[in-house]
């Protein structure tokens, strides 16, 4: 199975690289598996974003869009049994102050990921989306505190799951939205965000 990675951060690109690359695919054209996500700069409250700190978000958040389009279209285009995951931060599901931006493309890269997996189905095309982090080298420390198992997640632990998720032994994982973040989606930080700047 040959991949593309697009949209992640490096530290992100590199970690589902390699455990993609750990369990067999490998990176190459045309792909049967599409890995998209965004990557936006944390720390900024909604009511709080400029007009470019906006415009960067909903820029991020249309690149991720079409490149799930094209991956499907090529996909369908080569009537290839395909894998789309949509790679999202977990603010996605539990929102937090600091994370406005997150919150938002990752809200909406979800309900893409979701409407994609019902229309894609049929063509043999499967598209599941994974909640990750807080991340280890991005994310404070202090989050850690707010996580179940007392760390952050790694990068190459979301690659792994991608992994799982993109084996034959998957075909029945469709629509589905996976966490990868210690049970930090579960929990609830005590004193608010520790992600915001001040709570």
């Amino acid at each position: 199975m040959r991949f593309s990675v697009e949209g992640l951060s490096d530290g992100l690109t590199a970690g589902v690289r390699e455990g993609l690359t750990a369990a067999g695919p490998e990176p190459s054209e045309p792909v049967e598996l599409s890995v998209v996500g965004v990557d936006l700069p944390g720390g900024a409250d909604v009511v709080d974003l400029t007009g470019i700190e906006w415009e960067r978000t909903i820029g991020a958040i249309r690149a991720a869009f079409f490149a799930i389009r094209r991956a499907a279209a090529s996909m369908t285009e080569r009537g290839v049994v395909g894998r789309i995951l949509v790679l999202v931060p977990a603010h996605a599901v539990r929102p937090s102050r600091g994370c406005g931006p997150d919150a938002i493309a990752g809200s909406f890269l979800t309900t893409v990921g979701q409407v994609a997996a019902v229309e894609l189905a049929p063509k043999g095309i499967r598209v599941n989306v994974v909640v990750y982090g807080p991340l280890e080298g991005t994310a404070p420390e202090r989050v850690a505190e707010a996580v179940p198992t007392g760390r952050l997640v790694r990068a190459r632990e979301v690659g792994d799951v991608c992994a799982l998720l993109a084996a034959p032994e998957a075909d029945a994982v469709n629509g589905a939205v996976v966490a990868v973040d210690g049970g930090y989606v579960v929990t609830k930080a005590g004193g608010g965000s520790p992600f915001a700047r001040s709570n």
